[in-house]
């Protein structure tokens, strides 16, 4: 009981500044424990060794949680340690299913989901969405068209196909906006409409291009 008035002070007294982890791969080192419960401790007992190893032994059990803890709340962030059922409980939560996705595709999907839910539909957020679930189509280029339109134009290849990006825009776009994804024709995208069998290049003043031309309409590769 002799002890307690040092223990109380060192308990209850405002803790210094420490840099605690953030993400994964940033769980402190054993001891950290120990060095914050010292750190609280009056300086007037800083000098005593049987009070220092008497708060160390009793408070050295929680590095221990903590690095339980801490993996249960790492392994539920969309971070890339994070795979296979855990991924699917995320995707519960959000309600995007994984549908035969491996995990780096399915965590990707995930990603999206999140910012779709959030979506308000302002053309940042469009953009967002569409470069998280296909980061490899820059340049992509969201027009407006008054009074309630919007047209996409990405430059770059799809991973998955254009349509499973249209429908993830038009779900996070705001309520009552036409939304339409255009993408070349005969790049080698699955799921665009062409009407021709050559390689075509697209003229924006033209319309639905023709079989026995070369260059195919703006509207050839209209997506949704």
């Amino acid at each position: 009981m002799a002890l307690l008035p040092a223990l109380l002070p060192a308990l209850l007294s405002s803790p210094p500044e420490f840099d605690f982890p953030t993400g994964p791969g940033e769980i402190e080192d054993p001891g950290v424990a120990c060095d914050l419960a010292l750190a609280r401790l009056l300086a007037q007992f800083s000098d005593s060794t049987a009070l220092r190893q008497l708060i160390c032994s009793l408070v050295s059990p929680l590095d221990e949680l903590e690095a339980a803890i801490l993996d249960v709340h790492y392994a539920r962030w969309l971070a890339t340690t994070t795979t296979g059922v855990q991924l699917d409980v995320l995707g519960r939560i959000v309600r995007e299913p994984r549908n035969g996705l491996d995990d780096a595709t399915y965590r990707r999907a995930l990603r999206t989901r999140v910012l779709i839910n959030r979506s308000s539909g302002r053309i940042e957020e469009l953009i967002a969405i569409a470069l998280t679930f296909e980061p490899d189509i820059e340049p992509i280029e969201f027009r407006e068209h008054a009074p309630n339109s919007i047209t996409v134009h990405p430059g770059g290849d799809f991973d998955a196909s254009p349509r499973a990006l249209t429908e993830r825009l038009q779900s996070a776009r705001g309520g009552g906006v036409n939304l339409q994804l255009i993408y070349p024709p005969g790049a080698g995208a699955p799921g665009v409409f062409t009407l021709s069998d050559t390689t075509v290049t697209v003229a924006d003043t033209k319309g639905w291009g023709s079989t026995t031309e070369t260059t195919g309409g703006g509207l050839a590769g209209v997506v949704g």
